[in-house]
């Protein structure tokens, strides 16, 4: 471990970063390469042994025993050791702090610490966990306490800003991670109080805070990951594997899929990462138990396989659930759908109209059902059917009920028992078998409430429709469904820069007639990045019309209207 600094532009300095050294050291005794030890020159040429070994790798002077001979001088090839009242002083790298102070008061963030392989390697055993130190061309965008940076290979990375830890400073954190598991105590501040006592450690107010930050997320919460799952910004998080070569992966909601600047270090570091997460639902991931599938606490989604079933290791997926309250302006101004559009389905909402919402993974199924629902009025009585608790809609009158796989209770028998409920609205989260299909068409044939919704995978209208047809819905039946909301997601490419940006739109709004045909009122056009109105209404003007009696005009100027007051939504 060693200080590296670009010399010219330490020319013209102040030269703060030295102004504090305990040692009182000129900058020169910055340039200390710390040889090892047994062959350190300094140390050979020393007549009185004043130089000995403070801690693995780093040398200190004894100024005791040094009686200013100037040997270790003359012998040093870098002139980096100072003269201090007559006796010889040297860069220790702040041992006794864990951290040399002149990086933090170097005014131009010249100076850093340079690690060995050797140290890197035993910091990540230490840890179980290590980071990856990209070469960065420019930052893309930031978000929670990290940020997105490009790098000079053209390649983005997602940056978990974690500190570059020292050797000394990850032993501490081990330390503390034994402690804690043995003698469950949960005063953090006062272990290390107590440690730094023990081990003569001198620690920084800022160190302190993010070594305090580390020490609890490793203790209480999901370890290096944890600044991660804060981001809203993230949708998943993936760890396919071990080493440099396979850093952890992130699904950025704008930029899809990246890489990050960490990786996990061994596969017994990758299952107990896994079964941190699956603790809070009482399941493990065992050599008995391969395969992990769970939904947690939080509504997040977990799937983890152990190497006797996944070729390449162990490895897991998180499917983040996150609280976002989003409004129809938002979904507005990110161009995922028009206000005369949103205007639209705002009418129909308030309608008994039954809508189901189709698109390919990730493309905003969910975030738009959500989003409808700030249309229904909040004294309403609305059951919720879920797999995975995603919804979250602002009622406080609403009953959630979720599949239970393991008592054989699944989403046809949780739908068929909405129907003695009396709901105003029904909402499934998302269908996919033919009992699935089945039981949210009954919904809608049972006649009770004001509006059935449910989401499903199509890339249009019209595949949706076949796609019930193949499951065995009657033609008839497909038909009571009044409105298909087509959502897509897809990676955009600039052809000059070749940025990536991931793009959700609707597509698509079509009404279905008493044959179960599609009609399209709105539709994207990809040239103007714009959804455009392409068609009249029949079916949702004919239930305005019985809620609100409009006539076609009146509805058309109502829309208009109400597109102008879509900030008012909250």
């Amino acid at each position: 471990m060693q200080l590296s600094r670009n010399k010219e532009l330490c020319k013209d300095c102040s030269q703060e970063c030295i102004a504090d050294c305990p040692l009182s050291l000129s900058i020169n005794s910055l340039d200390c390469i710390h040889c090892n030890p047994e062959e350190a020159p300094c140390r050979i040429a020393c007549p009185r042994n004043a130089i000995y070994e403070v801690a693995a790798g780093i040398l200190k002077i004894d100024p005791k025993l040094c009686n200013g001979c100037l040997e270790c001088v003359a012998a040093c090839p870098l002139n980096a050791i100072s003269i201090v009242n007559g006796k010889a002083a040297k860069c220790d790298l702040c041992v006794e702090i864990g951290r040399p102070l002149c990086i933090s008061a170097c005014p131009k963030g010249n100076l850093k610490l340079v690690q060995s392989e050797k140290e890197l390697k035993r910091i990540e055993e230490l840890l179980g966990w290590q980071k990856i130190f990209p070469s960065i061309k420019a930052e893309i965008a930031k978000s929670s306490e990290n940020k997105i940076v490009k790098e000079t290979n053209g390649r983005l990375r997602y940056i978990v800003d974690i500190p570059n830890l020292t050797l000394q400073e990850a032993k501490l954190i081990r330390e503390a991670i034994t402690s804690f598991r043995e003698f469950k105590n949960k005063d953090i501040e006062k272990f290390m109080k107590e440690y730094c006592l023990k081990h003569m450690i001198k620690l920084q107010r800022e160190q302190k805070e993010y070594l305090l930050k580390i020490i609890e997320a490793e203790c209480f919460g999901n370890s290096v990951l944890e600044t991660i799952l804060n981001d809203e910004n993230i949708e998943e998080i993936s760890v396919i594997g071990i080493g440099k070569r396979n850093p952890v992966l992130v699904y950025h909601r704008n930029f899809g899929w990246i890489e990050t600047n960490i990786y996990i270090a061994s596969e017994k570091g990758i299952v107990n990462l896994a079964n941190r997460f699956a603790r809070t639902v009482g399941r493990r991931l065992t050599m008995q138990h391969p395969k992990l599938n769970a939904t947690l606490k939080d509504g997040s989604r977990l799937s983890a396989a152990a190497k006797q079933i996944s070729f390449f290791g162990p490895t897991f997926t998180i499917r983040l659930f996150k609280q976002r309250i989003t409004k129809p302006k938002q979904l507005i101004e990110n161009g995922t759908i028009s206000k005369e559009a949103m205007a639209f389905l705002w009418l129909a909402m308030e309608t008994d109209a039954s809508i189901l919402i189709a698109g390919n993974t990730g493309s905003g199924k969910t975030t738009m059902l959500n989003c409808l629902f700030r249309f229904v009025p909040k004294d309403e009585r609305i059951i919720v059917v879920e797999e995975t608790p995603e919804l979250n809609i602002p009622h406080k009158h609403q009953i959630k009920l979720v599949t239970a796989e393991n008592l054989k209770i699944g989403m046809q028998e949780l739908i068929t028992e909405t129907l003695r409920m009396r709901p105003d609205r029904i909402i499934v989260g998302e269908i996919r078998s033919r009992e699935e299909i089945s039981a949210f068409i009954d919904t809608m044939l049972a006649g009770q409430g004001k509006g059935s919704y449910a989401t499903f995978h199509a890339l249009t209208a019209e595949e949706a429709v076949k796609r019930f047809r193949r499951h065995g819905i009657l033609e008839i039946d497909v038909a009571s469904i009044d409105l298909i909301i087509v959502m897509k997601r897809w990676t955009k490419i600039d052809r000059e820069t070749n940025a990536r940006k991931e793009l959700r739109r609707v597509m698509e709004i079509c009404e279905l007639n008493k044959n179960a045909e599609v009609r399209k009122i709105f539709e994207y056009n990809f040239a103007k990045d714009k959804l455009e109105k392409v068609g009249k209404s029949r079916r949702i003007l004919k239930k305005v019309k019985a809620t609100f009696g409009f006539k076609e005009k009146e509805f058309w100027n109502e829309i208009k209207k109400r597109a102008e007051r879509i900030d008012e939504c909250n």
